[in-house]
């Protein structure tokens, strides 16, 4: 038997969140101190960036990272609901991810931050894993449905013998 459209590929995530790491040492904004804008432009790689944040939230980071990669992977073999859960707890970790991501990028009080075209790439990856996990978890709640939808139609044909 073939597996399911959404256990298909699993290394496909864990080849984008690859990406990820590699893209760290490259610079991802042009920043300005300042409230006025006048400051001196900086340009700051995702390594400064991770620097700013506080150990927990870096580890929530590098955690969800691991697991939203992991996750297509645990899901291979299981049960239609299961395997469904738990690309919906993929689908809640790469929108975490993808929020984390805009705030480290774009949140600043006294900065100005222009992004540059690996920050971009960040964005568009971590939206590429989210669209990944999005489309696993609809494939998986399509196949529970329609084993419920077979189980039910199986039952009644049972009943009306």
């Amino acid at each position: 038997m073939s597996p399911s459209l959404a256990e298909r590929w699993p290394g496909l995530r864990a080849a984008l969140g690859g990406v990820l790491p590699l893209l760290l040492p490259v610079p991802w904004v042009l920043e300005v101190k300042g409230c006025d804008g006048h400051g001196e432009p900086q340009l700051r790689t995702g390594v400064d960036l991770l620097a700013e944040l506080p150990p927990a939230s870096v580890a929530v980071v590098v955690l969800g990272l691991a697991l939203l990669v992991a996750l297509p992977f645990l899901a291979r073999g299981r049960s239609p609901g299961r395997a469904a859960l738990l690309h919906l707890a993929g689908v809640a970790d790469a929108a975490l991810l993808l929020w984390l991501g805009w705030m480290v990028l774009f949140f600043t009080i006294f900065e100005e931050r222009t992004l540059k075209p690996a920050g971009a790439a960040v964005m568009g990856l971590l939206g590429a894993l989210g669209v990944d996990a999005l489309v696993r978890a609809g494939l998986s709640a399509r196949a529970w449905w329609r084993g419920r939808q077979g189980s039910r139609t199986a039952d009644d044909t049972s009943q009306q013998r």
